[in-house]
């Protein structure tokens, strides 16, 4: 009888030990891509843009994709931002693409919230400066100043800002200058205490404008965050294609 009972279930405990075994295998071969396709830096990398909206971008992105190895990440359009659970703690006064762009930062910002992580956000104009390669390695150095120093976010985009003076900034590091205010948010570098403050600031004011103009608040309304400017750029918005904004602008 016990034998029977044996056999009846024996087949349910290969299956389960066929199971473990696979996702063992799994994660192993996850382990093992990450390894071997760059994604064991130091931070992670991800992409604002509307597939489906600004196809004309994908192309132009492409090598920024296939560097950090990452698939473009939106969560919500103009054209329903209306019903997002966050949409009545923006002002008025901007538009409902301003405030959808807004919230696709604030989504990733939340997504990272308890994992620790720096954070590369870029938004789909952007365009490099110069050769990837060398910017994926002036990227892990800038994680590597930004734990050194403490320094909360640094914008390594030029935004429009074709010069900047930097006699009139602190010097941090042999490239990085301490600032109090914001540039244009194409690209720029998080740190988890950075997330973390910003959240708490996000969740507990409202009448939020753009996010550009919104974190220029925040820096003013936080004295401990360190903010700083990247100099020379990494990045520079692409004003050859039209943007997320500019598509859903009315």
């Amino acid at each position: 009888m016990k034998l029977r009972a044996f056999y009846k279930y024996s087949k349910f405990i290969v299956i389960f030990i066929v199971v473990i075994f696979l996702c063992i295998l799994y994660n192993i071969r996850n382990n093992f891509v990450e390894l071997f396709q760059g994604n064991n830096r130091n931070y992670k990398v991800e992409l604002i843009c509307n597939v489906s909206k600004e196809t004309e971008r994908i192309e132009k992105l492409g090598p920024i994709l296939d560097l950090f190895n990452i698939t473009p990440s939106y969560s919500v359009d103009k054209s329903d931002v209306e019903r997002h659970e966050l949409y009545n703690k923006f002002s008025k006064v901007i538009t409902k693409s301003e405030a959808s762009l807004y919230i696709n930062h604030i989504v990733i910002l939340k997504n990272y919230s308890d994992k620790g992580k720096y954070v590369l956000i870029f938004e789909s104009d952007v365009k490099p400066l110069k050769e990837l390669n060398s910017i994926e390695s002036d990227l892990n150095t800038l994680v590597e100043q930004m734990t050194e120093k403490n320094i909360d976010i640094v914008f390594i985009g030029k935004g429009h800002l074709p010069y900047v003076n930097t006699s009139e900034y602190q010097k941090l590091t042999d490239t990085l200058y301490r600032v109090n205010s914001s540039r244009c948010t194409e690209a720029y570098m998080v740190s988890p205490r950075f997330i973390e403050k910003y959240l708490e600031y996000f969740d507990n004011t409202d009448n939020h404008v753009s996010i550009d103009h919104d974190y220029n608040n925040f820096f003013k309304a936080t004295d401990d965050i360190v903010v700083a400017w990247r100099i020379p750029e990494l990045f520079e918005q692409d004003g050859s294609v039209s943007t997320i904004i500019e598509h859903t602008k009315y």
